[in-house]
């Protein structure tokens, strides 16, 4: 009897033994399977900027001196986000820094590279939340210095650089904080720019052009308010009906001058303040207190188009 319950003990014993080692192999073999996935998903993540880096120095009509010139105020604007003092500070910091305003002051011909970057820090993002549901909270995401800048300062750097507004390009992701949707509009928005923007400028321009016929149109009207206690508050100011107008023009940005040129063309000058607004008031015509005209903005255009021409983004 003892003998047999040894055996029994034993074999029960060897039995536990082997399934303990057939569940740590399987256990193993499950392993396995998250880390190919770990390090693939940490290849594409670092991958992603230097194919974004590569990308620049080989599109098509980018001059090789720009795209390096980019690259030096662009790595600039990277380090200054990446510093500490920086990345928990309020926003009005990121943006309102000398770094940002030089990847601005490089003007229309950037918008590519930008956009471009925009698109793969969306992409980022969405590997990134991958690579958070297989690790533990706190774990670093594998990085290099090309995901420090987060895809809403990309958007304000475009539009900024090309003064479309965010309700024309991101329209469909204007929730607060929705960002990631915004990035994915922006791109679909400027990788057909010039469609979209001639589709928007025909159903805008018909109420400036009626509103604006005779006398000049009242854009806004402001109105002060005095309490007794506080004295004098800020005006406010509240666009008329021309306003509103004036201002959807407006929100095409740079890529709707062309479309404004042809009108001028057709000797439609009502859109002469537009083309003026849009281009900051660049025309002059013997000293800023002349009149300008359709003639002016259809020469200075003729002289500065290349400038102000955002080039064809390639994704």
């Amino acid at each position: 009897m003892k003998t047999l319950c040894t055996i029994i003990y034993a074999k029960t014993n060897n039995c536990f033994i082997l399934l303990a080692i057939t569940c740590l192999l399987g256990a193993g073999r499950a392993a396995e399977r998250p880390a190919r996935r770990d390090a693939r998903l940490e290849e594409e993540l670092r991958g992603l900027w230097a194919t974004t880096h590569a990308e620049d120095a080989g599109e098509p009509g980018v001059d090789p001196r720009l795209a390096e010139e980019f690259e030096r105020r662009y790595g600039a604007w990277l380090k200054f986000l990446d510093d500490p003092g920086t990345r928990f500070s309020s926003g009005a910091r990121q943006i309102g820094n000398p770094y940002f305003d030089a990847i601005v002051a490089m003007g229309p011909k950037a918008v590519p590279m930008l956009l471009r970057r925009l698109q793969a820090a969306t992409e980022f993002e969405e590997k990134a939340r991958a690579w958070r549901r297989g690790h533990p909270p706190g774990e670093p995401i594998p990085r290099t210095a090309g995901d420090a800048v987060a895809p809403e300062w990309l958007i304000l750097a475009i539009s900024r650089v090309t003064r479309v507004s965010r309700s024309v390009a991101a329209r469909p992701a204007l929730e607060p904080g929705a960002w990631e949707a915004q990035a994915t509009a922006y791109v679909a928005w400027f990788n057909n720019l010039e469609e979209n923007t001639r589709t928007e400028f025909e159903k805008r321009a018909p109420a400036w052009r009626g509103l604006s016929e005779g006398a000049k149109p009242v854009l806004w009207t402001e109105t002060t308010f005095y309490w007794p206690q506080m004295g004098e508050l800020p005006t406010r100011r509240e666009f008329t009906e021309a306003g509103r107008a004036y201002r959807a023009l407006l929100d095409l940005g740079i890529p709707a001058l062309p479309l404004i040129v042809e009108r001028l063309r057709m000797g439609e000058t009502c859109f002469v303040p537009i083309f003026e607004e849009l281009t900051k008031s660049r025309v002059f015509v013997h000293g800023p207190s002349a009149a300008v005209t359709s003639s002016n903005c259809i020469e200075w255009w003729e002289r500065n188009k290349n400038d102000w021409t955002i080039p064809k983004y390639n994704p």
